[in-house]
């Protein structure tokens, strides 16, 4: 029972990891596509 309970401790703990480099990485993703869309856009006046 005590493995069990760290066990789903540790699962949700890896769950929680992921889910925020998942988040870091969309939002870094977008960020970079923003940023290039706007230098596109400066280079093109």
């Amino acid at each position: 029972m005590i493995c069990d309970i760290s066990t789903r401790k540790y699962a949700i703990k890896r769950f929680v990891i992921v889910f925020d480099y998942g988040i870091y990485v969309f939002y870094d993703a977008y960020m970079l596509k923003m940023i290039i869309l706007f230098v596109y856009g400066l280079l093109s006046f």
